[in-house]
């Protein structure tokens, strides 16, 4: 089995390796007239679709705030139950949820790296 840190090199090697490729992509559409312009004809298209968008919110008024309200409280009780999960996790406690249609649900854990400053 790799270690750890020969794992982490690779994931860097190939992660510069797609930003090079990457670049050069990005250059080579940037040359073509054909992609540039409909770059611009989506821009406009983009623009039109949030003037269309900020009308219908303000024609909504509280129902398009509600919305909003409802998306801040979801992403604070998913925090909630994430931390409520995790510390039932360290303790060694049996962590499942059930939805009302009895489906059970497991937590995922994931482990990112920051790089420390």
């Amino acid at each position: 089995m790799k270690s750890l840190q020969a794992v982490f090199d690779d994931l860097q090697e190939s992660q510069q390796e797609l930003k090079e490729l990457n670049s050069a992509y990005r250059d080579a559409l940037s040359n073509s007239a054909e992609h540039e312009s409909l770059k611009e004809k989506i821009k406009d298209y983009r623009d039109q679709k949030r003037s269309i968008e900020y009308t219908i919110q303000a024609q909504m008024g509280a129902d398009y705030e509600r919305i909003e309200e409802l998306k801040l409280h979801i992403k604070e009780i998913k925090e909630m139950l994430s931390d409520i999960a995790l510390n039932q996790y360290t303790k060694g406690e049996i962590v499942s949820v059930q939805d009302r249609y009895d489906n059970e649900y497991e937590p995922l854990v994931s482990i990112r790296f920051k790089k420390v400053v």
